[in-house]
């Protein structure tokens, strides 16, 4: 099985460079990845990963274009990509669609059954996958949360497109095989997939020490 990875992981240390530069970082959903990649790396050491960071655009942070770029993971540089980005809305939204597509592709084995896991409801790694559907096995979608299919507090504009947007989600999302949720109550807004799903409630990292504190003791 070839065993491909699309999402926005990166290294906490590129996490804390863009920090610096004024980007927003979810450090809460690079964890979760981060310890994805981790488990999946164990049950199958091949994994390619396809990442396109999420970058606050242009002129919060003062760069335009980020070439692509391989990435350590575990000891190796050449099975976790970052697609590199053009930091301009909309058009960043379009250029990950096209970078990410492109070498997916690329990783796409003629010889293998590929196996492809999309993290999040992000339309353009939605759609990536779903356009090269016939050339993957399996597609399945991990979904942390459902901010893409929240319209409160929009312009007229901003709500049409938003809708546009979920409909082209809906669509990608019926062309997968299945979901790994945080919670059952989020299949209520996804496309049914007949029980095709598992809910991955939280994430164990065993290289975390769990060590004993001594209580202080505090005299009132």
């Amino acid at each position: 099985m070839n065993l491909i990875y699309v999402g926005s992981s990166r290294p906490e240390s590129i996490a804390q460079e863009y920090l610096r530069r004024g980007s927003r970082v979810n450090f809460a959903g690079m964890t979760l990845q981060n310890a994805i990649l981790d488990g999946l790396y164990e049950h199958d050491s091949k994994l390619d990963v396809i990442s396109a960071w999420d970058i606050s655009p242009y002129p919060t942070v003062k760069q335009i274009l980020f070439s692509p770029e391989e990435i350590e993971f575990k000891g190796r540089y050449d099975k976790y990509k970052f697609v590199g980005a053009i930091n301009l809305p909309i058009v960043n939204m379009m250029a990950k669609f096209l970078k990410i597509r492109s070498e997916l592709n690329r990783n796409i084995k003629k010889d293998l059954n590929n196996a492809v896991i999309v993290y999040e409801t992000y339309s353009p790694f939605l759609l990536a996958a779903a356009t090269l559907r016939r050339k993957i096995g399996k597609l399945v979608v991990i979904v942390p949360d459902l901010p893409d299919y929240m319209h409160s507090g929009d312009s007229k504009i901003r709500a049409f497109f938003k809708r546009i947007n979920r409909s082209l989600i809906d669509w990608c999302l019926r062309k997968s095989d299945g979901y790994i949720l945080l919670s059952e109550p989020m299949l209520e807004k996804l496309p049914p997939k007949d029980g095709k799903y598992i809910v991955m409630e939280g994430i164990f990292n065993p290289e975390f020490e769990d060590n004993d504190v001594e209580k202080e003791n505090i005299k009132q």
